[in-house]
């Protein structure tokens, strides 16, 4: 938000706790109790009162997503996956599949992290292509940041990493990370890039798409 990106909408119906404090630096030991996307959007409109935010309180979807993504006024430009569970991601994707809206996805855990920037409106693969048989795997989807655990410091370098790729797709129209998953493993401090393709059988994006608005 400090580099001024002109308007965020942030959707969540969890309520700040005192166990997020330590990862979640918007928000301060007062705020427990309080909703973390109308917390989250003041914090932002305070930090950059040129910028324009709004928070909603609501699970996004697929069967509300016209309505909280305000699709009437036109669709947005990128999708943020913040999330902590692949139930959630799934659904997300889901969306930016259907409206083919850009999704970037980032997720940490412990000491590691992901990133990936997909573009359904280029027919180069969604999250599902990569984490399909993850995202069926009830247990799996049963690690998150609550009861996993996560350090600090993880959640920081993917949000700032997350924040680059965003300024660079949406002010330069590039992704870097076209057809790539960016691996982060901070206990051993190395980065690197994996590669992926579309999978011709996948559910979510090899269906056909009619008429989405």
């Amino acid at each position: 938000m400090r580099a001024g990106i002109g308007y965020v909408h942030l959707i969540d119906d969890d309520e700040i706790e005192a166990s997020n404090l330590q990862r979640q630096t918007l928000f301060l030991p007062e705020d427990v109790g309080q909703s973390k996307a109308l917390t989250a959007a003041h914090m932002l409109a305070r930090i950059n009162p040129l910028i324009k935010t709004r928070g909603t309180v609501a699970r996004l979807d697929e069967d509300n997503a016209y309505e909280l993504l305000d699709m009437a006024a036109g669709k947005p430009d990128l999708l943020l996956d913040c999330t902590d569970n692949f139930a959630t991601r799934d659904i997300i994707n889901r969306i930016s599949v259907r409206y083919q809206i850009p999704l970037l996805s980032a997720s940490a855990i412990a000491m590691q992290g992901q990133l990936a920037l997909f573009e359904p409106q280029l027919d180069t693969g969604c999250y599902h292509c990569v984490f399909g048989s993850v995202v069926l795997d009830e247990a799996a989807d049963e690690r998150t940041c609550a009861n996993s655990g996560v350090l600090a410091s993880t959640t920081a370098v993917m949000g700032n990493l997350q924040a680059n790729t965003a300024l660079q797709y949406l002010g330069l129209t590039k992704n870097l990370l076209t057809n790539k998953l960016l691996i982060w493993d901070g206990s051993q401090m190395q980065q690197r890039l994996m590669g992926y393709r579309k999978d011709p059988q996948c559910p979510v994006c090899s269906s056909p798409i009619v008429n989405p608005l």
